[in-house]
């Protein structure tokens, strides 16, 4: 079974895109990545997330979104809200 993590930066036209990111791993690694020091990215430092990434790349799937700030105009002019924008492409 795999488990997914996702993620989002940016809220709106204000603050420029919307970036989601999605990764998912084999639930049978979660032990690797944990001896590894994977933890939530705010407790590590830039270097110790840089040295990470080879890794997580190579054990597990990563997905990026990013939608525009005038993409998210867009749709908010159709009354989609940015918490749907959100979920939908999430999901995707």
């Amino acid at each position: 079974m795999s488990v997914v993590g996702v993620d989002e930066a940016g809220r709106g036209p204000v603050l420029g895109p919307l970036v989601i990111c999605a990764y998912a791993i084999d639930e049978a690694k979660l032990p690797a990545l944990k001896k590894a020091g994977v933890r939530d990215s705010k407790l590590l430092t830039h270097e110790k997330r840089a040295a990470l990434v080879p890794m997580l790349l190579k054990e597990g799937r990563a997905a990026l979104e990013i939608i525009t700030a005038e993409q998210i105009t867009s749709l908010m002019r159709k009354k989609i809200s940015l918490n749907e924008i959100e979920a939908q492409r999430g999901a995707e």
